[in-house]
């Protein structure tokens, strides 16, 4: 599935970041907008978006 450890450490970060933002861990906030899905979203305070940039910016930091 994933060739390396950096793929899966970043489909593990995106996973997370999914989690907080939806309660899924295969559905992203964009993605459940995207699909008519809005009401998947989570509100989220400002240390939770902070935090989600974080994650997202570790994922492509993991991109071979």
């Amino acid at each position: 599935m994933f060739d390396s450890d950096h793929e899966v450490i970043s489909q593990a970060l995106l996973m997370w970041r999914n989690y907080i933002q939806t309660g899924d861990p295969a559905v992203s906030a964009g993605d459940a907008v995207r699909c008519g899905q809005r009401q998947l979203v989570k509100p989220l305070d400002s240390y939770q978006t902070q935090f989600i940039l974080r994650l997202e910016e570790l994922a492509s930091s993991q991109a071979p």
